[in-house]
C-alpha cells in the first residue's frame, strides 16, 4: 500500500511539474532550460504528460481499492478526486496559453491535497 501511495504522490507531483514547465516555456527558453516541453517538444511533452496521467489514474484506483471500504463517503471522495483529476487532464489537453497551464497545475494541486489527506486519514485513523 505504501508503494502505491508513494507512486501516486510521485506521479501527481511529476504531472504538476510538467504542467508548470509548459506554463513557463517562454522564460525557460530564454535561459536555455532543459524542461520536458523544451527538450522533447510540445507534442512529445504532451504525450509523456498524458501517459503519466493514465499511470497515475490507474495507481489511484488500485490504491483506493486496497484501502477504502465501499461506503457513501468513500465513493464521494473517489468521485471528487477522479473529477478533479479529469478536469486537470482536459485543461492540459486544451491548454495553449500560460494561464491555461497554470489553471491545470492548480487543479492538480487540489487533486494532490484532497487525495493525500484522504489517504493519510484512511491509513492512520
Amino acid at each position: 500500500i505504501m508503494g502505491y501511495f508513494a507512486l501516486f504522490a510521485f506521479f501527481t507531483t511529476l504531472i504538476r511539474e510538467i504542467q508548470k514547465d509548459f506554463a513557463d516555456m517562454k522564460g525557460d527558453s530564454m535561459y536555455n532550460c532543459k524542461t520536458v516541453p523544451l527538450y522533447l517538444g510540445i507534442h512529445k511533452g504532451r504525450m509523456i504528460l498524458f501517459t503519466i496521467f493514465a499511470i497515475t489514474l490507474a495507481t489511484f484506483i488500485i490504491l483506493f481499492v486496497l484501502i477504502a471500504k465501499i461506503n457513501t463517503l468513500n465513493i464521494i471522495f473517489f468521485l471528487v478526486v477522479t473529477l478533479l483529476f479529469l478536469i486537470s487532464f482536459v485543461q492540459s489537453l486544451k491548454a495553449v496559453k500560460r494561464k491555461s497551464w497554470v489553471n491545470a497545475a492548480l487543479t492538480m494541486k487540489l487533486v494532490m491535497i484532497t487525495a493525500l489527506v484522504f489517504f493519510a486519514i484512511k491509513l492512520y485513523v
